[in-house]
């Protein structure tokens, strides 16, 4: 698993979502029953450096995607030097949020290494298998104008715009296609695209007192990632006995849980699109694809992510777009739930449910 939010620690979903343990509001552990370790071994790994607990030895800091996929490729080849016991294993490459940019990227400098190690017959030690997406951004340009349509239309009846604001949000929308359209192939566009499309689009609903990540539940804060109280897991985090059984040096700060630099650093990066790279992956042929989605989720939600995927450019694209959406059930100790809707062809997974389901929906997600 890799990281969410650019510039964030991603330590807290190992706590909070999928994690062996939970951790308390006295900052003391609890077993999850959920947990995806009882399926899977597990890695995660907190990036770019200088988010959580990492960090590096160098004057340079890590910019953009390009670079994290390479440190994320010879993390690998690293950890696999130490515990060759697990060469060969099948790996699948998974993140939330902002880490649908990590992940193709990472995943697709991997699967074109694995190109030329089986040209040269050698042995292939990272079996690259598939990538999983939560609530991902992976095409901004298709996906930020949803935002709208999910603020007014949503499953639960809730509106998070006044009339006043509509009229604003719908007027401001052509430009922050354009400021984002420009971004694709000016980077220097991209951090003005980044400010505009947030501000325009997001903020702008800050008055309805929602978190952006759940709207079901309410928040005081414009910013989602403060309408989870995480002060216990930072708490825990940062005591001396975890910093020491993790093995953090001395040098390295008490953990926050974002990065300002980091998040200043990438928001070159926050407009781009990278469902190329999905598209390549799936035209090989050789990895899998499962993009789920939360209906609750407004940042990155499933009305987007329904159509970036819909709109994907691959060789199996009318099939996947032909292939009926179905139900998926979920056996309980009593009878069968409806616990989401899923579509599938050649490789290829869509899948829409509650938002947070590693958190929310853990049982459901072990079953996915």
């Amino acid at each position: 698993m890799t990281g969410g939010g650019s510039g964030c620690s991603n330590l807290a979903v190992p706590l909070t979502e999928n994690g062996p343990c939970r951790i308390n509001e006295d900052a003391t552990t609890a077993l999850n029953p959920h947990s995806w370790t009882s399926e899977a071994n597990v890695i995660l790994l907190d990036q770019p450096t200088n988010v959580g607990f990492s960090y590096d030895n160098s004057s340079g800091t890590v910019l953009n995607e390009k670079e994290v996929q390479e440190n994320m490729y010879w993390f690998l080849q690293g950890f696999l030097d130490k515990h060759p016991e697990f060469e060969g294993r099948a790996l699948y490459l998974a993140g939330e949020g902002y880490a649908a940019h990590y992940v193709p990227a990472a995943a697709h400098y991997i699967w074109s290494e694995n190109l030329a190690v089986k040209k040269e017959n050698a042995t292939l030690r990272i079996n690259l298998q598939g990538i999983i997406i939560g609530n991902g951004l992976v095409n901004p340009v298709v996906q930020m104008p949803h935002v709208l349509n999910m603020a007014t239309k949503n499953s639960y009846n809730i509106n998070l715009l006044k009339p006043t604001d509509v009229t604003t949000a719908k007027e401001a929308a052509p430009v922050c296609n354009q400021l984002m359209d420009v971004c694709q192939t000016n980077s220097s566009a991209c951090p003005g695209a980044s400010r505009y499309c947030s501000s325009a689009l997001l903020d702008v609903m800050d008055g309805s007192r929602r978190n952006k990540f759940d709207i079901r539940k309410e928040c005081d804060s414009g910013d989602p990632t403060r309408c989870y109280n995480s002060s216990a897991v930072i708490q825990y985090l940062n005591s001396n006995t975890v910093r020491t059984y993790l093995n953090v040096s001395d040098e390295v700060p008490p953990l926050e849980q974002c990065s300002s630099l980091n998040r200043k650093l990438y928001s070159t990066d926050l407009m781009k699109n990278f469902d190329g790279y999905i598209a390549d992956l799936l035209n090989n042929g050789d990895v899998r694809v499962l993009i789920y989605s939360g209906d609750a989720d407004l940042v990155c939600n499933w009305r987007g992510s329904e159509a970036w995927t819909k709109q994907l450019k691959w060789k199996y694209y009318q099939a996947f777009n032909d292939v009926e959406e179905q139900d998926f059930l979920m056996a309980g100790e009593v009878d069968t739930t409806v616990a989401g809707s899923i579509r599938s062809s050649n490789q290829f997974t869509s899948f829409v449910y509650s938002r947070l389901v590693t958190w929310l929906q853990g049982s459901t997600s072990n079953r996915s």
